[in-house]
């Protein structure tokens, strides 16, 4: 069941009726028979004995499908197990394959619209930014380092952004293999939380195979205060530093420190980081009238200020300010790399829910809905452990779009001679042969 929804996913067909389709298409049914013992993990003869009676199809029908998904709902938290199994396998040959020991996990959540009568309103809807809006809240988690979704979690749409952030924080890490040592973790401010910064901080909070990580970087987003905003409109001119581009051409933000001090910092422990970092960029005209601006004023233009928080240390910070066994970094790396996670977190989730499946959701409950995210989540992972075993590095960050085109929509032979059974493809998709080749040499780790 699982194989046949990734490879709904990979066609780019987006609903559980188009199952058909893959029934339709003899060469994909071939293969597909012929590699179901070794998928499965079961002998021909065991294969055999469950369809004595004979079967009309290969690939199981829709109505099958969605009785699969429904049982996600009747079984809750304990029918996902095969799929956390997955996404653990999968991720443990994608840290293979790349020989890394360091993982950044982006955290952040999406919407889905629905429009099915059951859906909660999201906040979107609460605020009036779209009226009426229903739909889902997936929280999804996602490591730059290997190109996958360590965590994919639905949520109804009326759900805060900040709930239950820490759980898929241990989610994701405990999906992380052994020969993973350290890890980051970027997020926006619904991440900036007093349990999230203590578990970063602090190793001695976290289960016990969470430990290795030691400090855990943490670079969020920091909640705009009237506190927090004085401390920005305070600083003295000189203390704002032009930050440039990664081309090295002006960028028009500026980075500064900030000494502020929230209430969250009393009850940390003394060997706790709490680091605040603030940028601007200059507004035209008299504007600067939103929560996130400083008005002009002085003979000083508007600014928009963007404010994040970070427990890695400042170059220049004293002894006791370096605790912990973070590397210290400058105020615009810590920006820098804030920046990277908007950038990925968004196209993750624009692949999930354009280039896959999960924009459809098939059903009204939250539990077949959930296992639906999951198996997109499953199916991007498998096409970037394909991508780093079989393609060029410049393939690694194309679109499926642009996959699809290139590597999967090609018009082949199936040729039977006895048991041996040849495809055929044209001249024009060589570069197939290629990728096949570097499949075939490519080995799973023990």
């Amino acid at each position: 069941m699982l194989t046949t929804l990734v490879l709904l996913n990979v066609a780019g067909l987006d609903r559980v009726s188009d199952v058909a389709r893959l029934e339709e298409d003899e060469g994909l049914r071939v293969v597909a028979e012929r590699m179901e013992a070794q998928i499965a993990g079961l002998s021909r003869h065991r294969i055999a004995e469950r369809f004595r009676r004979g079967r009309a199809r290969i690939f199981p029908s829709s109505r099958s499908i969605h009785g699969w998904l429904e049982r996600f709902h009747l079984f809750g938290a304990k029918g996902f197990g095969v799929l956390d199994e997955a996404f653990r396998r999968l991720i443990r040959l994608g840290f293979a394959s790349l020989g890394s020991a360091f993982a950044t996990i982006d955290l952040d959540a999406t919407i889905i619209r629905s429009f099915k009568k059951d859906c909660e309103y999201t906040y979107r809807a609460a605020n009036g930014d779209v009226p009426g809006e229903r739909g889902y809240q997936p929280l999804i988690a996602f490591c730059s380092e290997i190109g996958m979704v360590l965590h994919a979690e639905m949520r109804a749409g009326n759900v805060p952004a900040s709930k239950d952030n820490l759980e898929a924080l241990e989610a994701s890490l405990g999906h992380l293999p052994q020969s993973v040592e350290r890890a980051m973790l970027r997020t926006d401010c619904a991440g900036y939380q007093e349990r999230i910064i203590r578990f970063c901080n602090d190793p001695s909070v976290r289960p016990e195979p969470l430990r290795r990580f030691g400090t855990i970087a943490l670079i969020t987003g920091a909640p705009r205060s009237k506190g927090l905003m004085d401390e920005v409109g305070q600083l003295p001119e000189d203390a704002w530093r032009p930050m440039r581009a990664e081309d090295g051409e002006p960028s028009g933000l500026e980075v500064a420190e900030l000494g502020f001090v929230s209430n969250m910092g009393a009850r940390q422990k003394a060997s706790h980081v709490m680091r605040f970092v603030a940028t601007r960029r200059e507004l035209p005209g008299e504007l600067g009238i939103g929560l996130d601006d400083i008005p002009a004023r002085g003979g000083r233009p508007a600014y928009r200020v963007r404010c994040y928080f970070t427990n890695i240390p400042a170059p220049d910070a004293t002894a006791a300010e370096r605790a912990g066994d973070l590397e210290p970094r400058e105020g615009e790396e810590i920006v820098r790399l804030a920046h990277e996670r908007c950038g990925q977190g968004e196209a993750v989730h624009s692949m999930l829910k354009s280039d896959l499946a999960a924009g459809i959701l098939p059903s009204g409950r939250l539990g077949p809905n959930a296992a639906w995210l999951q198996v997109a989540a499953i199916t991007l992972n498998v096409v970037a452990l394909v991508r780093m075993a079989a393609m060029d590095r410049e393939w690694r960050p194309a679109r499926m779009k642009r996959i699809r085109a290139v590597w999967i929509h090609h018009v082949g032979i199936i040729s039977r001679r006895g048991r041996r059974i040849t495809l055929v493809l044209p001249s024009a998709a060589r570069h197939l042969a290629t990728a096949l080749n570097r499949l075939a040499c490519s080995r799973a780790p023990p």
